[in-house]
């Protein structure tokens, strides 16, 4: 037992149990226990919404706070992290140095700094750097070989001695004329001859006179337009970094949520959402941004979902539970959804099937729904 003098901000407090256990390197968080969703007013029960359904979607849904579920997140002994992007160089002809200065490159080399921050040592090890050149189809194929290898090389090296990084992490290849790149951007574009370019490509070999073919099509009227349109496109440098990522404190977690959240794990932002405490808008806030970061994970959709029914927004739970209709960890956060908005009988369908996977929720639930 613990006494503490009342304060008016104790109102709408809530008593939350968290659970983590730590051995010599990692954090683990185990999960959440609503103890108590109104510690000052344990008395009130959740009641559903009058006939029509109606609720105010600003305030917070301070009953429904102990009546959600809740999914622990998957826990992550490594952070292994990847970011991507792909540049477009600018060289003059023949040319493989990487020149900043030169045309639109200066532009495009400051994608770099998104991939490789200038403070990454403090939070991350880059454990490998993937460089990938593509050169366009036209002109000699030896040639184009010896372009697109050399390009992607000097972009290495450029990128090595910006970053200070070491040549161990670097792996580098490079494919001399992109033939697959162009059949996609024609598929996909579908301009008025793409039919006739793709027919070419399927029936002629790249040794057997394909460009060639292309060259005399409708009177060259099609390379001369391919060469504008489509083969400036297939000129890049793909770029993959692979992270290994620290653990970040509360306070680090406050700051990565805002500039690079993909940095973080589901119990980084968890454990710092209920510092915020369930029913505030930071809070949902946070789920929300874990929902967006982890689109195709259940347990981030359906923790978001909590988080807003809390916030008294059913109608965006219903966009977060929508997608995970048919997981049952879901099925009593449709429950509480159509208990809030008056329909009682949508309401114990949800939770009766609930009662296998969610057991002592659902069955709490049910109890209030029906007022044993």
């Amino acid at each position: 037992q613990y006494s503490l003098p009342y304060e008016a901000a104790m109102d709408s407090a809530s008593l939350v149990l968290m659970k983590e256990s730590r051995d010599c390197c990692y954090l683990n968080f185990l999960g959440l226990d609503m103890i108590a969703g109104n510690v000052m007013h344990p008395e009130e029960r959740s009641k559903p919404a009058d006939s029509q359904g109606e609720t105010d979607p600003c305030e917070p849904c301070i009953p429904c706070i102990p009546m959600v579920s809740y999914l622990s997140p998957k826990i992550e002994k490594e952070k292994l992290r990847s970011k991507m992007a792909i540049v477009r160089i600018d060289y003059p002809v023949n040319k493989v140095e990487v020149n900043p200065q030169y045309l639109h490159n200066r532009e495009e080399l400051q994608k770099l700094d998104s991939l490789i921050p200038s403070d990454y040592q403090d939070f991350a090890i880059i454990r490998s750097v993937y460089i990938h050149g593509y050169a366009s189809p036209e002109g000699p194929y030896q040639n184009n070989v010896w372009l697109a290898s050399n390009r992607a090389e000097r972009f290495a090296r450029y990128m090595e001695d910006k970053y200070a990084l070491p040549k161990a992490v670097f792996s580098i290849e490079s494919t001399p004329e992109d033939w697959d790149g162009l059949e996609d951007m024609l598929r996909r574009e579908r301009s008025p001859y793409y039919e006739e370019v793709l027919d070419i490509i399927r029936k002629h070999d790249v040794f057997e006179g394909r460009e060639r073919e292309l060259m005399s099509l409708r009177g060259g009227t099609v390379y001369n337009q391919m060469k504008k349109e489509q083969f400036v496109w297939l000129r890049r440098i793909f770029i993959k970094v692979d992270y290994e990522v620290r653990e970040f404190s509360n306070e680090e977690t406050i700051n990565v949520l805002r500039t690079d959240p993909s940095m973080l794990s589901l119990q980084e932002m968890y454990r710092l959402a209920w510092i915020y405490g369930p029913g505030t808008n930071e809070y949902r806030e946070v789920y929300e941004i874990a929902a967006r970061q982890y689109p195709d994970d259940p347990v981030a959709g359906i923790n978001a979902a909590s988080a807003v029914i809390m916030s008294g927004d059913f109608q965006q739970a219903r966009y977060y539970l929508e997608r995970w209709k048919n997981d049952p960890r879901a099925w009593n956060n449709w429950g509480v959804v159509y208990m809030m908005e008056g329909n009682k009988e949508e309401a114990e369908k949800w939770f009766r099937k609930a009662l296998n996977i969610d057991t002592r929720r659902a069955l709490e639930n049910l109890h209030k729904l029906l007022g044993d």
